[in-house]
């Protein structure tokens, strides 16, 4: 009777266990929807301004999806100056374009998004003098990622900094090459950023596991002097396609001016890119001057020189 009894509590005993086993869906909300925005604005370009939303850390998409029903409103000293027309994709437009130290003020409202604001301004360039890549010397330096070395030529930025502001500034080269398929004989035609390095005290530093193609210093450590940039690029014969016809080279400096804002913005992306592929680097959030929102509103100055222009011969070895 002893063993009935203690049979029948254990199955009502497993009775009630399985009767308390509920599967419950747990929902984890989603961070508000937020606007994102990317405008870099110049005197030399009309007014354009991207707008997506924003995306969560877990989402696989680089970007999120454009926004295509807001009013975008640019104002400057507090007066309604453009009315942006969307163009397709979430791209915003209108022909004006901006002014140098004119301060201009973003507004932006879509349905299901808060309002978003942003400022900033376009800052002066500085006295410039040509700069002088000089290809007839040849220099080694170590790649510290693959420990091989490679060649270089120097390359000097001079200029002349304002005394009365604190001034930022983007130096990069920009690659224009053109050829002939080694196959087909098809035009072989391309826009690329080339390497540009430096070991001057007031450049931030570089990272060479991210190949931006640009440097960025700020004036603090030379306001108010003449500034001397000693630089390396690539070895010119180094830009030839691998073809047995020739390539039509022009390599360019763009020497910019960047507002606080925009400085802050291309700092951090690069220090973001480094952090990710380093487990031991602490994450580095993109800087935004975006109030209620993300991104960037940024104005900038640019200055192109050319530095060479000529015909390479390739070699294929």
């Amino acid at each position: 009777m002893r063993f009935s009894t203690l049979i029948l509590q254990s199955c009502l005993l497993a009775l009630c266990v399985c009767a308390c086993i509920r599967e419950v869906e747990l929902v984890v909300p989603g961070p508000p929807p937020r606007l994102v925005v990317n405008c870099l604005f110049t005197p030399d370009s009309s007014w354009s301004v991207e707008l997506s939303r924003g995306i969560s850390l877990l989402d696989t998409h680089r970007q999120g999806p454009p926004v295509l029903d807001a009013e975008v409103l640019i104002y400057a000293a507090d007066t309604q100056l453009i009315v942006l027309r969307h163009t397709g994709e979430g791209r915003y437009e209108s022909p004006l374009r901006p002014q140098v130290g004119q301060a201009y003020t973003l507004r932006v409202s879509a349905p299901g998004f808060p309002s978003v604001e942003a400022r900033d301004s376009i800052p002066l360039l500085p006295e410039l003098r040509q700069p002088q890549l000089d290809t007839s010397t040849v220099l080694n330096l170590l790649d510290k990622v693959a420990l091989l070395p490679f060649e270089v030529h120097p390359l000097d930025v001079l200029w002349k900094d304002p005394s009365k502001t604190a001034d930022f500034y983007k130096i990069e080269l920009i690659v224009f090459r053109t050829s002939f398929d080694a196959v087909s004989g098809q035009p072989l035609s391309e826009t690329t950023k080339g390497y540009l390095f430096t070991e001057d005290p007031s450049a931030e530093k570089q990272f060479q596991d991210v190949d931006v193609g640009f440097v960025l210093l700020k004036d603090e450590r030379f306001k108010g002097q003449e500034k001397l940039l000693h630089a390396f690029t690539d070895k010119i014969s180094s830009f030839a396609y691998c073809s047995p016809h020739s390539t039509e080279l022009e390599l360019y400096l763009d020497f910019q001016s960047l507002s606080p804002a925009l400085y802050a913005y291309q700092l951090s992306v690069i220090q973001q890119l480094h952090a990710a592929g380093n487990p031991l680097t602490p994450h580095i959030n993109v800087s935004s001057n975006v109030q209620g929102g993300l991104g960037i509103f940024g104005g900038y100055t640019v200055r192109r020189f050319l530095l060479f222009e000529g015909e390479l011969h390739g070699t294929c070895n």
